[in-house]
């Protein structure tokens, strides 16, 4: 892989830890690694290096698709 798409792909994705993404989707750190361990999480992880990471743009996805009302607004 060239240097330049390397550096595309990892411009493209955050990944976050469980402290940074809790507060973003409303949940306590705790219960994100219960649902990690227990294998009935709704938000997919990565294991890099050792310590768990969340691609925050997945995790938002999630959010955004299991809204239960509201209205569209355009910008």
């Amino acid at each position: 892989m060239s240097q330049s798409k390397s550096a595309e792909i990892s411009a493209e994705r955050r990944f976050v830890s469980e402290r940074e993404l809790a507060p973003i989707v409303g949940r306590q750190v705790r219960t994100l690694q219960k649902d990690r361990l227990l294998g009935n999480g709704p938000f997919p992880f990565y294991r890099v290096a050792g310590s768990i990471r969340y691609d925050l743009a997945e995790c938002l996805e999630i959010v955004r698709k299991t809204r239960a009302g509201g209205k569209d607004f355009a910008a």
